[in-house]
């Protein structure tokens, strides 16, 4: 998480801190409490916004808990982290997707 000072020192208050760091245990006492919401849709819950892999020790105890009381998981990434690093992750969820936003190809002759 950045240090936040920006937004504390700001004197118009144009910068403002939105969201809070949470726990494993927050964030399922939070999805539980929409379980039946879940379980009658047959939706599931999708790690996101950003890159959730950048917090893969996280993403992974998260999705394990998940898995755990029977949610169906996905990831939604740019695959910008690499798999060793999120390797765990990536194989706890049922579903990924991944979102290219750039293709380097170095051999110009197969330039795209």
């Amino acid at each position: 998480m950045q240090c936040g000072k920006c937004a504390e020192n700001c004197l118009t208050e144009a910068l403002k801190i939105c969201g809070r760091e949470m726990s494993v245990k927050e964030v399922m006492k939070e999805v539980l409490k929409d379980k039946a919401f879940y379980e009658n849709s047959g939706g599931g819950l999708t790690l996101s916004g950003g890159e959730p892999l950048a917090q893969s020790e996280f993403a992974t105890q998260l999705l394990r808990r998940l898995k755990d009381e029977g949610f169906h998981t996905a990831i939604d990434t740019a695959g910008s982290i690499p798999l060793e690093k999120c390797r765990e992750a990536v194989d706890l969820a049922d579903l990924l997707l991944l979102d290219i936003k750039v293709i380097r190809n170095t051999d110009a002759s197969q330039a795209i």
